[in-house]
């Protein structure tokens, strides 16, 4: 089953067609997590728009209180449904979710990547959001390489698209990046439309699992321990990881570019011990 949501008064090639923000995410809920910049800066603006492709149905999510026993299909079902939602209250274009295992996923990564490029082929989104390469969860790290793999694609087919492409941040913050690669997304604006995009999630945030406040006291962190002698220049950001580097050269790989912030921040920590 892959389900689909089309602002109304538009068909699936003009909400593709009018794209401007798009989300590339594994797991429902995760849109709205790593996207909420873009979301806030399209709503209710007529020339942006945000959309979201969600590559898992998310079965393998924990669960407790009143879903504690439901099975795998059911929670396919409602974590769709719950997607739907919040593409309804973020007035999102369009939002696809395909039903596709997280093992599935990882197993046969290049039958995803064509499908999205398939998809891209009608959208021509300015920034792209995904998951980054250093985030904890692996089904995120398979998510962010087919979204960069797609978008090169893309570059192949029309050199002149150049989107900026972002890993934000999910499980695991990225206040740990050098400054010189750290991109600071304003989530301030909004902030009832914030929480209530989250708080669709509820199949998630019922087995004791706090996504709603942490996401959001994540947000509000990033905010106030970004600079130590400075006043917050936002109410609250969400962290991210500029990939546009991987589509400019061809050469570079994944790990290469990762392995390179590492060693940049273990550069600047020991010169700080040593000072």
């Amino acid at each position: 089953m892959l389900l689909t949501y089309i602002t109304p008064d538009k068909d699936e090639n003009q909400a593709l067609a009018v794209t401007t923000h798009l989300a590339i995410v594994a797991h429902q809920d995760d849109a709205e997590i790593i996207g909420y910049s873009g979301i806030q800066k399209c709503f209710l603006e007529p020339n942006q728009w945000f959309s979201s492709f969600t590559l898992t149905n998310g079965a393998g999510a924990s669960r407790g209180g009143k879903y504690d026993l439901i099975s795998n299909d059911q929670l396919i079902s409602i974590r769709q449904k719950e997607q739907i939602k919040a593409a309804q209250i973020g007035e999102y274009a369009f939002c696809k979710q395909w039903d596709c295992s997280s093992s599935d996923l990882k197993a046969s990564p290049k039958e995803m990547t064509l499908k999205l490029v398939r998809e891209l082929s009608s959208c021509r989104p300015n920034v792209i959001y995904t998951h980054n390469p250093a985030d904890k969860h692996s089904t995120h790290i398979t998510t962010c390489r087919i979204a960069i793999e797609a978008v090169k694609v893309m570059r192949e087919i029309d050199p002149t698209y150049n989107p900026k492409v972002l890993g934000v941040e999910v499980w695991g913050s990225l206040d740990w990046l050098p400054e010189e690669y750290k991109i600071e997304l304003d989530c301030s604006p909004m902030p009832n439309l914030e929480q209530a995009l989250i708080g669709v999630y509820d199949s998630q945030i019922d087995g004791n699992k706090g996504y709603d406040k942490a996401v959001l006291g994540r947000r509000i962190a990033n905010a106030t321990f970004t600079s130590s002698h400075q006043e917050d220049s936002f109410r609250a950001i969400n962290l991210a990881l500029d990939l546009s580097p991987l589509l400019h050269d061809k050469s570079l790989t994944i790990e290469q570019y990762l392995k390179s912030i590492l060693d940049t921040f273990i550069e600047e920590k020991m010169n700080a011990i040593a000072t």
